[in-house]
């Protein structure tokens, strides 16, 4: 893992505190045993749909399917809601805050 994935997985771990450590271990694990795309990706690909600043990230469970789920404020201060399919990276959806 980078430096880079390092720092933001830390920085999540503040956001979220307690919560925050289950899921970043999970989160890991889930990566190593190559389950799960990297977070890093999952970003990269939320940012060519919507470029922005990236307020919230995390991983969660739908009907047996890890989601990643994004969200990013856009440079005109929309907040954009992404949701991608952990596994193999495919959007699911994208929402327009309100």
């Amino acid at each position: 893992m980078t430096r880079r994935a390092l720092i933001f997985w830390f920085l999540m771990m503040l956001v979220f505190q307690h919560t925050a450590y289950a899921r970043h271990d999970i989160a890991i694990k889930l990566e190593s045993d190559g389950k799960v795309l990297a977070l890093e990706k999952i970003v990269e690909k939320a940012r060519q749909i919507h470029d922005g600043r990236v307020i919230e990230a995390e991983i969660s469970t739908e009907r047996n399917t890890y989601i990643y789920e994004v969200e990013i404020l856009d440079e005109d201060g929309v907040l954009w809601d992404l949701k991608f399919n952990a596994s193999d990276g495919q959007l699911i959806g994208s929402t327009k805050e309100e």
